[in-house]
């Protein structure tokens, strides 16, 4: 039997998973610290235009609202400078060495250092190192 939580079990988690207090996420939606604690409380229902501003902060609304993860959620939470970045960082590097990469191996190059970008505090992108692991 699968285990379902309510509406407001689902924001408190998505608001310790993004790291935020009941009081910044109060400021950051223009709500009351009790306002927000009566959310979490189920003793109250948040309105649509709170929810909305939770999808700017990071929460993925879908889950909030459903208890399902949204299905595009993957690319709202993405880098997107970071992903530039690499990409710029790939292409040069190919250029560079004269290869020419297929869009397979583009997409599992560009995950990798994504991944390992996002898992170190220092952004080291080394193109040939990974292009030979999936070579």
């Amino acid at each position: 039997m699968a285990v379902t939580t309510e509406l407001h079990e689902r924001l408190i988690r998505e608001r310790q998973r993004l790291k935020l207090t009941q009081a910044a996420l109060a400021a950051a939606t223009g709500v009351s610290t009790p306002t927000v604690v009566g959310y979490e409380q189920g003793q109250r229902s948040p309105p649509t235009t709170f929810t909305t501003q939770l999808r700017g902060l990071g929460f993925d609304v879908h889950y909030v609202m459903f208890g399902a993860p949204a299905p595009d959620f993957a690319a709202d939470v993405l880098d997107w400078e970071l992903v530039g970045r690499i990409t710029t960082e790939i292409f040069s590097w190919c250029r560079e060495h004269g290869l020419d990469v297929k869009s397979e191996k583009f997409g599992e190059v560009l995950r990798i250092l994504y991944n390992e970008s996002r898992r170190s505090s220092e952004v080291t992108i080394d193109v040939g190192r990974v292009l030979r692991l999936v070579a």
